[in-house]
């Protein structure tokens, strides 16, 4: 009965084990993906911008980069300095088993006959079961509190890098956008500009040559008759019907 019940528990905390891996695992995700949204908004910024706009927004930043890698710290704590118990290699355990049966083999010849093995192999897989539960409890607890610091770190920096975009979108600071914006008026002032330039050179042409391109635009052209359109035939037949196309046309 308390064999059972210490297995249970020992593999429970194995479990225990896998899902926190599962869990730093996707912690380690969003790590990655934030920094990866700083680098891109610092990257893409703008240093033309008034420098208390660039003052605050850096502000913000800093303190997300700073929850973030607060997060870091603690998941690396998570991921480091922990030895888990575990019961002994199957091939020892056979071999203990062995020499419990010579053991008891040399207490039959002494004539004692109360030691029995199976009582003694259990007795050892209860010290074993309830000793490693016991470590790998207290050591699945630290590192689901480091882990849960972790996660507050996470929350507070993503908070941070969202205000931050938020910010950043608000008074344009990335750099193409200004950039865009220079080029639209630009090419605004260009196109003003533009129908003026043709209105002048229309302007400069010499009055022969405008003449002379009327002329030449109201000239009629030599009417020619239009060409009778020739007949069409239609078959029955895949092939069309040659034979009554001539005798049509004599």
């Amino acid at each position: 009965m308390i064999l059972d019940l210490l297995e249970k528990l020992y593999f429970h905390e194995l479990e225990v084990r896998e899902k926190i891996i599962v869990r730093v695992q996707l912690v380690m995700t969003l790590h990655v993906s934030l920094i990866a949204v700083v680098m891109v908004m610092l990257k893409g910024i703008s240093r033309d911008m008034d420098w208390k706009i660039l003052a605050i927004y850096f502000l913000i930043i800093i303190v997300g980069i700073i929850f973030i890698g607060r997060s870091i710290v603690f998941l690396y704590r998570v991921l480091t300095g922990y030895k888990y118990c575990q019961l002994p290699d199957s091939s020892d355990l056979i071999k203990y088993e062995a020499e419990l049966e010579n053991y008891a083999d040399t207490l039959k010849d002494n004539n004692a006959n109360d030691y029995s093995v199976t009582k003694e192999f259990k007795k050892t897989l209860i010290k074993k079961y309830s000793r490693c539960a016991d470590e790998n409890k207290k050591i699945n607890e630290r590192r689901r509190r480091l882990l849960t610091a972790s996660y507050n770190g996470l929350w507070f920096g993503s908070l941070f890098v969202l205000l931050s975009g938020g910010y950043y979108i608000l008074f344009g600071l990335d750099s193409k956008a200004s950039i865009a914006q220079t080029y639209n008026h630009h090419n605004s002032i260009c196109v003003y500009h533009h129908p003026l330039v043709i209105i002048k050179r229309k302007t400069d042409m010499p009055e022969e040559e405008n003449q002379t391109s009327d002329n030449n635009e109201q000239k009629p052209s030599k009417t020619v008759p239009p060409k009778e359109p020739d007949v069409t035939y239609s078959t029955e037949d895949y092939k069309p019907d040659t034979d009554g196309k001539e005798k049509l046309n004599e």
